[in-house]
């Protein structure tokens, strides 16, 4: 088996970024789903609630897709 050192710190680099993104994304769906409830509660601000709920959609998406990415099973670097 022919490991590549450099290869494969890459590829944890990459994999610590995306878990990072992915946290990044997990905080701004709470504070979004914080604030709907929010809005919610007080029937105030329809425009804003409609683009809070639009967020947390894109969020949720961001959040799918970059579980998907890290969890595919690309190990660059490792050649058997």
């Amino acid at each position: 088996m022919k490991i590549n050192v450099q290869e494969l710190k890459k590829w944890h680099e990459s994999k610590v970024k995306q878990l990072e993104a992915i946290e990044y994304f997990q905080e701004r769906l709470k504070a979004n789903q914080d604030l709907l409830r929010q809005c919610s509660v007080y029937n105030t601000f329809p425009d804003i609630k409609k683009q809070v709920e639009h967020d947390i959609a894109i969020y949720k998406m961001c959040i799918i897709r970059l579980a998907e990415r890290y969890f595919a099973n690309n190990v660059e670097g490792v050649n058997n």
